[in-house]
């Protein structure tokens, strides 16, 4: 495997390979060691299913997203699907409260699927009220907007042009173009033009550069 970098991703120990994105044994073993003390029984069937799979990452980004996956939902994808978003193939997934979206990679998977918000989404939909307004400033492919659309007309904001473009698909997928309204433009203080950091993170495109580079 050739030799690897340790790091810290989100309190999870991580041991990156330089040839390539396959976590090892040695870093597997310990986050389940630290998933069975924490009670976190998800992440340790997600290691069991992602070493089944014997699939392995070929950025550096989608190694860091399968961790947070793992982390954080216990990676519920099948084998078929964890390959392509691996190999960057357009995928539609379908998620247990009936929305569905198209993803391209792990990272759309993973803010569709809103698991590293679960209760903040909770939260926000318990508060929304029939008939309501919801305002989503950088709605991503739409893990906030689709959802809040079963309740409340929603206006989802996003200014780059790939994230747009997968959020207006999924509107569309989930027959929401009635309740939604799309724009690509950002959110500021004033009105104007200004300059979109981007990131190799599709999540964190700012108009603060050093957002966009953390």
């Amino acid at each position: 495997m050739g030799c690897c970098k340790r790091a810290v991703l989100g309190g999870i120990e991580t041991r990156r390979s330089t040839m390539n994105y396959k976590i090892d044994a040695l870093t597997a073993v310990k986050n389940i060691v630290s998933a069975i003390l924490k009670g976190r029984f998800k992440t340790v069937s997600g290691y069991m299913r992602y070493f089944l799979y014997n699939l392995a990452p070929n950025t550096p980004e989608d190694y860091s997203i399968l961790l947070l996956l793992l982390h954080e939902c216990g990676l519920p994808l099948d084998r078929h699907t964890l390959s392509c978003l691996l190999d960057k193939r357009p995928t539609i997934v379908r998620f247990v409260d009936g929305t569905r979206f198209v993803v391209v990679d792990l990272e759309d998977f993973y803010h569709a699927s809103m698991c590293y918000e679960s209760k903040t989404l909770a939260y926000v939909l318990r508060r929304l009220t029939k008939g309501g307004v919801f305002v989503d400033v950088g709605a991503n492919v739409g893990g906030y907007a689709i959802r809040a659309a079963k309740t409340a007309r929603v206006y989802a904001l996003e200014p780059e042009p790939r994230n747009f473009h997968l959020l207006k698909l999924n509107v569309k997928l989930n027959q929401k173009c009635d309740v939604v309204r799309v724009f690509q433009v950002a959110a500021g203080s004033s009105s104007g033009k200004a300059k979109l950091f981007i990131s190799d993170y599709h999540g964190r495109h700012s108009l603060l550069h050093s957002q966009a580079k953390a």
